[in-house]
Parts: structure tokens; sequence; C-alpha cells
């Protein structure tokens, strides 16, 4: 098969039968030996590890399928040359067999016929023999039967009286015989009976217990249901309550938070408007410093809070958006989908934990800085630089702590990026070989289907063949038959001569010249005969003709 296999970028056009049935017989195209093209490559799906497997896989298979074209291709090239041999010899064998049958036959019809003529001659031997030896056996035939007529006579009559007897002791059996079949089928019957109510009874039983089993197996199904029901509806009203649970805590949360807030807004107002009272010009600037510093804390307080708000927004919305990708791309892989839903829980509650970590530290730090505004308003006007420094301190301290706490939720928010990719390439991977095998099956039931139309096609045609050796056969046996028939025809033409001159020589009447002339006619040694019809004479074994082998 010329074909190179490493450098070949089209389906090759096979020409050699050999070569097309060895394809046929294998199952394959000539486009599945063809190597992968740049574009199925780049079809592939998976990552480059995974599309290099895929692609060594299919490279292999597609090898693989080369070597198993080349071997059927040399197995049906030795199957051609041995059919072709035998098909030779067979013709050569065939008619020189018909030759020699033809020939052989020949010989024994007229081997036959010369064994024919000689029980003829023999024949009219005997019976001259067998008239002398006829009449002396009369005579002492006579005497015989008369002495076996009165043996018989009297035999006959002791035959009658033991056949007498004979026939009552068989008439007392009889009566015996047809007594105890009586009692048999009675009994037999008798049992025939009670074997069909044990069958009837057994029967009734089985369906009874049928039933049972059936109504019990209904009830357990029926059981098993509703318990398998009755779950998930707890499942699901669990689920739904512990949702709601916690979107009421996020509420109230947010609704203490904002209710703090006020009373902060209210109190820090409250304290403004007496200090304002007494404070002189100076004290007022720095008073309005600091509700500046404070209403900055208020603020970033309020865009923390809301960037957390919009942050759990968000992550809650790339989750669900997540799920339901995965829900819809991956069927197949609900357990990691869970183990991923198992991971957002517990971050996601992790993240609650750390909320109120921060809202009870950010409480401490709001009843800290109203211990100190409370402080304020009691000491000395001196101190108030102090209470700045202090309060520039917390600020600072505060907002170490937002960064650090937004630094952990952008390292938990890589990670689970991280994880999330991860489990994206683990489905795309996954993907890839079920790919990879769905077009193998495919490959598989496609070669399937062509070996077994190839072998459709290779019964047919071995059924054509073994037709055609039939006919074949038949046509030389007709042409032997013919032959035979002709050849016979012949000979029983020449036997029937040599009947017809028999017949009028046995008319004429058998004497020794006749036998003399009948023998030569047919190349006969007559002496030869009578030689051997005196051997068999003296061994016993004359009869009333003699066949002569």
């Amino acid at each position: 098969m010329q074909f190179d296999e490493n450098n070949c970028k089209d389906p090759p056009q096979f020409t050699e039968s050999a070569t097309i049935e060895a394809l046929n017989r294998v199952g394959v195209t000539p486009e599945d030996i063809v190597p992968l093209s740049r574009e199925e490559k780049l079809r592939i799906p998976g990552d480059s590890i995974i599309k290099d497997r895929i692609i060594n896989e299919l490279e292999q298979r597609r090898l693989d399928t080369i070597r198993q074209v080349k071997e059927a291709r040399m197995t049906i090239i030795s199957e051609q040359e041995r059919k072709q041999q035998f098909n030779q010899k067979y013709r050569n064998r065939t008619t020189g067999n018909t030759k020699t049958v033809a020939d052989q036959e020949l010989i024994k019809l007229q081997q036959s016929q010369k064994r024919e003529v000689e029980q003829i001659i023999c024949n009219e031997i005997i019976k001259n023999e067998m008239k002398n030896q006829e009449i002396e056996r009369a005579k002492k035939m006579q005497e015989i039967i008369k002495m076996q007529e009165e043996m018989k006579k009297k035999k006959h009559q002791e035959e009658v009286q033991k056949r007498k007897e004979r026939e009552a002791k068989v008439m007392a059996r009889v009566k015996q015989r047809e007594l105890e079949i009586a009692e048999a089928k009675a009994k037999q019957e008798a049992e025939e009976l009670r074997r069909k109510e044990q069958e009837a009874e057994a029967e009734r039983k089985r369906r009874e217990d049928a039933e049972k089993f059936e109504k019990l197996k209904e009830e357990r199904m029926k059981k098993l249901m509703e318990e398998r029901k009755r779950k998930e509806e707890e499942e699901l009203l669990k689920k739904e309550e512990r949702d709601a649970e916690l979107k009421r805590r996020e509420e109230e949360r947010i609704k203490q938070r904002q209710e703090e807030l006020e009373n902060l807004k209210l109190q820090h107002q409250e304290l403004m408007k007496k200090q304002l009272e007494r404070m002189s010009a100076s004290q007022r600037r720095e008073k309005e410093e600091l509700e500046k510093k404070i209403q900055k804390m208020q603020e970033d307080d309020q865009i923390l809070q809301k960037r957390l708000e919009e942050h759990k927004k968000r992550k809650e919305q790339e989750l669900l958006e997540v799920k339901k990708k995965n829900e819809e791309r991956f069927q197949r892989s609900k357990d990691t989908i869970k183990r991923l839903e198992e991971a957002e829980h517990q971050r996601k509650l992790g993240l609650q934990k750390k909320n109120d970590e921060a809202m009870i530290r950010y409480n401490q730090i709001k009843e800290e800085k109203q211990k100190k505004i409370d402080q304020a308003r009691l000491e000395e006007e001196g101190k108030a630089q102090q209470r700045l420094e202090k309060k520039r301190r917390a600020e600072e301290i505060l907002k170490q702590q937002i960064e650090s706490f937004n630094q952990k939720m952008a390292e938990k928010d890589a990670k689970f990026e991280a994880m999330k990719k991860k489990a994206e390439e683990d489905m795309q991977n996954k993907a890839a070989m079920q790919w990879l095998k769905i077009r193998i099956g495919e490959d598989n039931a496609k070669r399937l289907q062509r070996r077994t139309e190839y072998e459709k096609v290779v019964a047919q045609r071995s059924i054509d063949e073994k037709m055609k050796t039939v006919e074949m056969l038949q046509e030389e046996k007709q042409n032997e038959t013919k032959l035979k028939m002709a050849r016979t025809k012949e000979l029983q033409r020449k036997k029937a001569e040599m009947m017809d001159e028999l017949k009028v020589l046995i008319a004429q009447g058998v004497d020794e010249q006749s036998l003399q002339n009948l023998a030569d006619k047919f190349g006969v040694d007559i002496e030869s005969v009578r030689s051997r019809y005196a051997s068999a004479r003296r061994s016993g074994g004359l009869g009333r003709s003699m066949n002569i082998e």
C-alpha cells in the first residue's frame, strides 16, 4: 500500500482492490487515516496539556488504524492467492478425475459383460447336469414326503393338545392382568386427583403470596416516595428559612447601624450646640474643625458601609451568575458546584463574622470617641489640642483597621477567584476528555456499522461464489453423467444384442459347439469355466447357479 502516513494532508485515493477491501474490513475510510489538520487541532477543547494529550491519543489511534489496514490487506492478498491456487488445482484434478472415472466405468462395464457371459455359460453347464440329478432326486423326494406327512399328522395332534392347554393358561393370566390394570388405573386416578388438588392449592397460595408481596412492595414504594417528598419539602423550607433569617439579620444590622449613626449625629449636634454657646470664636473654629473631622469620619464610615454593601451585593451577584452558568454548562458537575457553594457559604459566614467583629470594634471606637467628646466637654480648654491628637490617632487606627480589613477582603476575593478559575479549568478539562470519549465512541460506532455492512457484502459474495461453485460442479457432473450414459447405452446395446443371440441359441438348443462359439465370440475360456465349476462342486459351493468372479 503506497501511502506516506507521516506526510499526508488530503485523503488518499486508493485503487488497489485489496487495499479498498482492507479499509472496508477494518471499517474505516481514507479520511480516518489522515493526520489532524491545524484547524481540527484548534477546535479541540481544553488547555494545552489536555489538547496535547488528546492529539497524541488520536494520532496513536490513527497509526493503529493504519497498522490494522496493512495487516488486513496482507491477509486478503494471502486469501486471494490461496483461493486462486485451490481453484487451479481443483480444475486440473476434476478434469483428470472425470477422464479416469469414465475409463474405469468402461472397463467395469466390459468386465461385467464378460462375467455375465461366463455366468450364462456356467448356468447352461449346470442345467445340463441338474436335469440328470433331478430325476433321481424326485424319486427320493416322494419317499421323504410320505414320511413327512405321517410325522406332520402326529405332530399336529400333539400341537393341538398343547395349544389348548396354553390358551387356557393365557386366558387365566389375561384375566389376572386385567384385574391388576383396573386396580392400578383406579389408584392412578386417585393419585392424579390428589396431585391436581395439591397443585391447585399451591397455585392459590402462590398467587396470594404474590399479591401480598406486590401490595407490600407498593406500600413500601409509596412510603419511600412520601418520605422522600417530605424530606425534600423540609430541606426546601429550611433553606428558605435560613435565607430569610440571613436577610432579616442583614436588614436589622443595617438598620441598627443607621440608628446608631443618627443617634451619634443627634448627640454630636446637641453637644455642638451646647459647646457653641460657651465657646469663644477660637474655640468655635476648633469645634468646627473637630466637627468637620467627625463629619469626615462619618462620611468615611458611610463610604465604608456603602462599599461593604456594594461589595457584598456584587459578590452575591457574581455568585448567582457563576452558579447559573455552572448549572447550565456543567450539569454533570454538581458535586463541584456543591463544594463551591459550601465554600461560599463558609466564606459568607466568615465575612459575616468579620463584619460583626468590625461592627464591635467600630462600636468600641464610637464609644471611646463619645467618651472623649464627653471628656472634652468637662476638661479644660487647654487640653483641646491633646484631645484632637488622640482623635487623630484614633482616626489613623480606624483607617489602618479599615485598610487591613479591605486587604483581607481583597485576598479572600483573589483566593475565591483562583478557586473559581481552577474549577472552571477542571470543568473544561473534563469536557475535553468527554469530547474525546464521544468522538472515539462515534468513530467506533461508524466503524462497527461499516464492518457490519462489509460482512453482509462478504457473506453475500461468499454465497454467490458457493452458488457459482455448485453450478460449476453440477455442470461438470452433468457432463460426466452424459458421458457415462452414452457409454452405458453403447454397452447396453451390445448386451441386448448378446442376449438376443443367447435367446436364439437357447431356443434352438444348447450343445457343446454352440457354447464354444459363444465363448470364442466374447473372449471367454470355456475350459476355465468348467474347471471352476468342478472345483466349486467338490468344495460343496454348488447351487442352482455359480457366481463367476
